[in-house]
């Protein structure tokens, strides 16, 4: 089945946009992982942030190092860093604040 020129440019940006997806993604998990009650759902929310980590810029030893420890600061620290302007993806999200932290400096 031909795809219209419509079709295609709407998978494109799709394409083109799945990092930024992927990183807004994580920020959710992080804030989930937090809340998170039992060793059954947390297993199910590192499952998902391997799949998420996948579709970003991060260095592969960054992406290992945290799902081995299943480190939910380190994990934190990493979206940030590729949240950041300078770090990430262009036209990234804001970046994730963790619970207990202060949030980011609001440029004036």
């Amino acid at each position: 089945m031909a795809k219209s020129s419509y079709q295609q440019n709407i998978v494109k940006r799709y394409y083109e946009n799945r990092d930024t997806m992927a990183l807004q993604n994580l920020g959710e998990i992080v804030s989930d992982l937090f809340l998170c009650e039992t060793p059954k759902k947390a297993s199910q929310l590192w499952d998902r942030v391997a799949k998420a980590l996948k579709h970003t810029d991060a260095q592969q030893a960054d992406i290992e190092q945290v799902l081995v420890e299943r480190d939910v600061t380190g994990l934190t620290r990493l979206v940030n860093q590729l949240t950041a302007p300078s770090g990430g993806s262009a036209g990234a999200s804001k970046p994730v604040v963790t619970p207990g932290s202060a949030p980011p400096a609001q440029p004036t």
